[in-house]
């Protein structure tokens, strides 16, 4: 059973995502389709490494000093 209060909704991207394929499946054929979708894949390939990096770059690197080795046996 899903608690109505835990389940995700979608935002406007999560909207846009997919319902955009579908209206470009039903306006488009052809070549104008196959350049619009890498056009829009290029996007969103960009958009998410942009993302990706801003998160790394939020990351605190550790303090230098020795390394610490695990004494236990794995």
């Amino acid at each position: 059973m899903i608690i109505p209060s835990c389940r995700a909704r979608p935002g406007p991207a999560g909207w846009a995502l997919t319902v955009g394929p579908v209206v470009l499946v039903v306006t488009m054929s052809g070549s104008a389709l196959a350049v619009t979708t890498g056009i829009a894949a290029g996007v969103v390939l960009l958009g998410t490494a942009a993302a990706g990096f801003h998160d790394l770059a939020s990351l605190r690197p550790r303090p230098p000093g020795p390394a610490r080795l695990s004494t236990k046996a794995r």
